[in-house]
């Protein structure tokens, strides 16, 4: 009999919980509506605002690393161009003490 009784408390338990997310889903709630508003007309505020979305900063990181390998490409170079400069320089020296 004691369980009879604690399994019609769990049904009614259970009952309660399911109206009561049942009507919490048609109560209209501020964050509901939000999202709806957001859901609705996320791209024109995205495009309005000028917001990146996640392929935008794809795009940005890619283009990021290429201009850092460029410019250490660039930077090799001008090691490599101030050693030949250098070379060029002393050469000319030689040259000009040998007159």
């Amino acid at each position: 009999m004691l369980e009879s009784y604690g399994n019609l408390g769990q049904e009614l338990g259970s009952g309660i919980s399911h109206a009561f997310d049942t009507a919490g889903e048609k109560v209209p709630t501020f964050e509901r509506s939000l999202d709806r508003y957001f859901e609705k007309n996320g791209p024109a505020i995205i495009e309005e605002w000028g917001l990146l979305t996640a392929p935008d900063l794809q795009d940005l990181e890619l283009r990021l690393n290429l201009v850092s390998r460029e410019i250490d490409r660039l930077y090799g170079a001008k090691d490599r161009l101030e050693h030949r400069i250098g070379r060029i320089e002393d050469g000319i020296r030689d040259l000009e003490a040998k007159k």
